[in-house]
């Protein structure tokens, strides 16, 4: 019995010592009418570059990206740019050049629930 209260002790000690993970998602939304054209470089220690299209009204998932440390809810209020690519460029059907700034985190939707979370670019017809 009282090696039960001790494990149970320890167990409640451990539980509320640990720090708060956080899981985040990368995407990009295709919001246009035709597809769009995706070249992009990580900047984690990857160094992976990558082309991919993404037909319209789809989205892509880009990386997830996950510490300790933080709530994912923290982790995306001071997020003040996307730090994780080192080159991001967006081509529409037309070829025409995406005009906003990838990289600006004022282009991106940032979501969270519970130690999960989103950041989605939503790329739009006008924004070519």
């Amino acid at each position: 019995m009282k090696n039960s209260i001790v494990f149970l002790c320890l167990m409640i000690t451990l539980f509320f010592s640990c720090d708060p993970v956080f899981y985040i998602d990368y995407y990009i939304l295709n919001s246009t009418d035709g597809n769009i054209k995706i070249i992009y470089e990580f900047n984690l220690g990857r160094n992976e570059f990558d082309t991919a299209i993404i037909e319209s009204k789809k989205k892509l998932f880009l990386v997830n990206h996950s510490a300790i440390g933080s709530t994912s809810r923290n982790y995306l209020a001071s997020l003040d740019s996307i730090y994780l690519f080192k080159s991001l460029q967006i081509f529409n059907s037309k070829g025409s050049k995406y005009i906003k700034d990838p990289f600006s985190i004022k282009s991106w939707h940032r979501m969270s629930k519970g130690d999960e979370g989103t950041v989605e670019l939503d790329v739009r017809t006008e924004d070519f």
